[in-house]
């Protein structure tokens, strides 16, 4: 496994694309200071996973990045490809050639890619361990690495001997699964306090679920019990509009039945109206006298026909025309026959048409009060639908207050249950005090005994105090205090 090609671009003194190849043996990079030796090697160190920006002496990872000259605009990229070869498979990976690619931008995104391949980090890093070619490994040595090898402690220099061991993978990924093993330790212990505040409540849950699901059944049964009002209410309904519909059907089809009676009289009204003009011809060729009647007849009956559209006022045009047909019939003794024989047919006709529109009339009242009734039951249907839904929504109001009432008197049960126990908490407390200052007051009381006046005297004269009267004394120098606990 050797370096064959180096690629820059945008890397601190590399604006440009540079491709570096290196054939087996030693290569050497001469140069004056300042001309970029070193900057070979932090790229070789960078694209091997190097995160520090002190180890590639800049201050931040920006700095490695092409900051521009007078003559030419700063990069917003540096990238550095390395291409190793691995025909005696080192590297545990199935190619000749291995290349390694790591961009940076400014915003402070970063690309990893492994022949082409995006690829984490932790992947380079992994993939150099116990070759030496890590970014802590010992085939990169910089300035002044050698002093600093030997001058640190132990444990530093300790990381080069077990690189070059080829042990570093292995004690990585014991350290990684210990780290793991803690943290699930600490999970284990975090889910151990979790379930014993569970069981803690538990009891509670239980009695809560337990009133949940007696909550659920009612209201199940509440649900079905209102379902099956509804169906009820619906199929009594239903079964009402079929009535109603059917006597609306029967409606119809009387009101058909008149409609054909009347439009067959209205036919033979029309027939007898034909009749009679031809009559009325007969009359006027007959006598002069009989053209005025023609023309009143053809008047009365042009007022017959607006009659009979407007359906009014039909019985006194027909009477006033047979009024007069009767005085012209006097005025003409030779037509009276044909002219009584004329206007009885006139008058069996228009009794007819009387009947037979008093009785177009009752079927267009009974299709209106059927009407007017099917009317109201829709508009009652309509109410008890929104009265339904209105018990309902009360229902569901209801039900909730019920639960907020049932969860403030537990809180209130649970209030009343902890003031209990801080009552009796208090009270034997109080016992107990006042079993203590009894106790105080008969010790107090053995330990007194009442002054004479002797010795009062004495008392003053040796104290040099003026007159008192002492009215006990005791025998300790001064009252004893008492823990009263």
């Amino acid at each position: 496994m050797y370096l064959k090609r180096l690629d820059l671009q945008g890397f601190k003194s590399f604006p440009e694309k540079v491709k570096l190849e290196f054939n087996p043996g030693v290569t050497a990079v001469v140069g004056p200071n300042g001309s970029g030796k070193s900057n070979v090697s932090d790229a070789v160190r960078w694209v091997l996973g190097e995160q520090r920006a002190k180890s590639l002496r800049g201050d931040k990872m920006e700095d490695i990045i092409f900051a521009g000259t007078e003559n030419r605009k700063p990069l917003g990229f540096a990238e550095v490809s390395i291409l190793i070869d691995n025909q005696d498979g080192k590297l545990p990976l199935d190619y000749s050639e291995v290349q390694v690619t790591r961009r940076v931008f400014r915003s402070g995104e970063s690309e990893y890619r492994i022949n082409g391949t995006a690829c984490r980090l932790k992947d380079i890093q992994e993939l150099f361990m116990d070759t030496g070619v890590g970014r802590e490994g010992y085939s990169i040595i910089g300035q002044g690495r050698i002093d600093e090898i030997l001058s640190t402690k132990g444990d530093d220099r300790r990381r080069i001997f077990e690189e070059a061991a080829g042990i570093v993978k292995y004690k990585t990924r014991k350290n990684e699964a210990i780290y793991k093993l803690e943290k699930e330790q600490q999970n284990l212990l975090r889910v151990d306090d979790i379930i014993g505040e569970l069981e803690v409540q538990v009891g509670p849950l239980e009695r809560a679920s337990a009133k949940a699901k007696e909550y659920l059944r009612l209201k199940e049964h509440l649900k079905q019990a209102e379902t099956e009002a509804f169906c009820r209410d619906a199929e009594r309904i239903d079964s009402q509009l079929g009535k109603l519909e059917q006597d609306e059907a029967a409606a119809k089809e009387q009101m058909a039945d008149s409609m054909a009676k009347s439009n067959a009289e209205k036919e033979e009204a029309l027939f007898l109206r034909e009749k009679a003009e031809e009559l009325d011809a007969l009359l006027q060729q007959q006598n002069d006298e009989m053209t005025e009647l023609r023309a009143e007849m053809e008047k009365t009956e042009g007022e017959i026909r607006l009659r009979e559209e407007q359906r009014a006022n039909d019985a006194a045009n027909i009477s006033r025309i047979r009024e007069e047909i009767a005085e012209k019939s006097r005025k003409q003794q030779e037509n009276a026959a044909e002219q009584a024989t004329c206007e009885s047919k006139r008058n069996a006709m228009k009794l007819e048409m009387e009947r037979q529109q008093n009785a177009l009339d009752a079927l267009e009242e009974s299709y209106a009060s059927l009407s007017t009734a099917l009317t109201q039951d829709e508009s009652k249907a309509e109410s008890f639908k929104d009265e339904i839904f209105e018990q309902i929504r009360i229902g569901t109001e209801a039900k909730g207050e019920i639960s907020k009432r049932e969860a403030m008197k537990g809180q209130f049960l649970a209030r009343k249950e902890q003031l209990l126990t801080e009552k009796e908490y208090t009270e034997s407390r109080l016992h107990q005090f006042a079993v203590h200052l009894q106790s105080i007051f008969v010790i107090w009381n053995r330990n007194w005994t009442p002054w004479s006046m002797t010795e009062v005297m004495q008392w003053n004269r040796n104290s040099g105090r003026k007159p008192a009267f002492p009215v006990r004394k005791s025998v300790f120098p001064r009252p004893v205090p008492v823990c009263l606990s």
